[in-house]
């Protein structure tokens, strides 16, 4: 389409639709690749459109329909094979404006949402990813850290300034040991067949580049890596004279915890376990008691306390926060 042609394109649909014709341009324009073989979700999802739910005045904050979109394959996938899901929990453990849960309630589902903010807009407030445990285990986990220092929470959209806040971290390198640290977490609270979400973006700042999605921890069973559109970002409006590539894309990893009893994020934390062990002058048998633990978290025998006591035995020795 010649220049001359997109000129007089726009001029029609602006005198048609108002100001929402470059809305309705981006939906036609996405389409083709966010809906194939009569599937609603794609390996690429785009909502020029942010929809209902959550405060699209928090920065950083995510449409809503990504969340649904991830919510519903999910569900479609336990009634496919035949599993129950009137049981069925979404977990949110950085619920921001709490867009997660205004995706849940769409579709009927229960949610679960954490911050570390005191008062957050939904959910348990003073939740600290890092030093807390989560109480419930879940069927769908969703993921939405901070990009780095992008964008300062703490001190910034809420209270003042917290030592475990993400977006407060001092380097790039602890900030993803960190979110992989949180992402092992996670991964552990779900429930078996269970999803853990994790959406991240690229990051260019002071002529430097990061891609959170190359350095966050790989765990259980991959099962989508989807490419995001990003809209409507601060960045839109300005101006920049030097050379560079915009990033105009998000990533959401899928994994899956499946129904075998050792995976490989069971196998980094039973390493790093005996390897904090032997350090601290215990015997190499403490490999054999964590597989057993690993079993038995995995099968459903402990749950509660107990669930929580033995979680945070092989969690927290892996780590010095």
């Amino acid at each position: 389409m010649s220049f001359p042609e997109q000129d007089r394109a726009v001029q029609i649909l602006e005198k048609e639709f108002g100001p929402r014709w470059k809305q309705i341009v981006q939906e036609l324009g996405t389409k083709e690749l966010r809906q194939r073989v009569g599937k609603e979700l794609t390996s690429f999802m785009a909502f020029p459109e942010r929809g209902s739910g959550g405060n699209n005045k928090w920065r950083g904050n995510c449409s809503p329909e990504v969340v649904r979109a991830i919510l519903r394959y999910v569900l479609e996938c336990k009634h496919y094979y035949g599993k129950q899901t009137q049981d069925f929990t979404l977990l949110d453990p950085m619920s921001g404006s709490g867009t997660s849960q205004a995706a849940a309630q769409s579709l009927g589902v229960r949610s679960l949402l954490y911050d570390l903010n005191p008062t957050p807009a939904c959910g348990i407030g003073g939740w600290d990813a890092l030093r807390d445990e989560v109480d419930d285990s879940a069927d769908l986990i969703f993921l939405h850290p901070p990009y780095h220092n992008l964008i300062p929470y703490s001190g910034n959209m809420w209270g003042t300034p917290h030592k475990d806040d993400l977006s407060r971290c001092s380097s790039y390198p602890e900030f993803v040991d960190k979110l992989n640290y949180i992402v092992q977490k996670l991964f552990m609270a779900l429930r078996r067949d269970g999803r853990l979400a994790v959406l991240v973006g690229d990051i260019r700042t002071k002529g430097s580049f990061y891609s959170m999605q190359h350095d966050l921890m790989r765990v259980g069973q991959m099962e989508a890596f989807i490419v995001k559109g990003q809209y409507n970002c601060v960045s839109d409006t300005r101006t920049y004279k030097k050379p560079f590539i915009p990033v105009v894309t998000e990533y959401l990893l899928l994994f899956h915890k499946q129904d075998a009893l050792f995976d490989q994020s069971k196998e980094t934390l039973l390493e790093r376990t005996v390897h904090f062990g032997q350090a601290g002058g215990e015997t190499p048998e403490i490999e054999t008691a964590v597989k057993h633990v690993f079993h038995l978290l995995d099968v459903g025998v402990l749950a509660g306390s107990h669930r929580l006591f033995l979680l945070r035995i092989i969690v927290r020795h892996n780590f010095s926060f």
